[in-house]
């Protein structure tokens, strides 16, 4: 399982979060598999920490 979580997670850091594509790619019969189990949130994502910080209330 971990050969595959490490493939699977690398495949939508290469296909910027498509579960369609890590779907196919990985055999899966669901993207909504592929998401609920590997997609993962990128905390260091700008648009992400910009999101939360507003939320927050705070400025970079």
């Amino acid at each position: 399982m971990t050969r595959r979580h490490s493939f699977t997670s690398a495949v939508l850091d290469a296909a910027d979060g498509n579960t369609l594509i890590a779907r196919d790619a990985g055999g899966w019969a669901s993207a909504t598999m592929v998401d609920e189990v590997y997609g993962h949130v990128d905390v260091h994502d700008p648009v992400f920490d910009a999101a939360l910080r507003t939320v927050w209330g705070e400025t970079k």
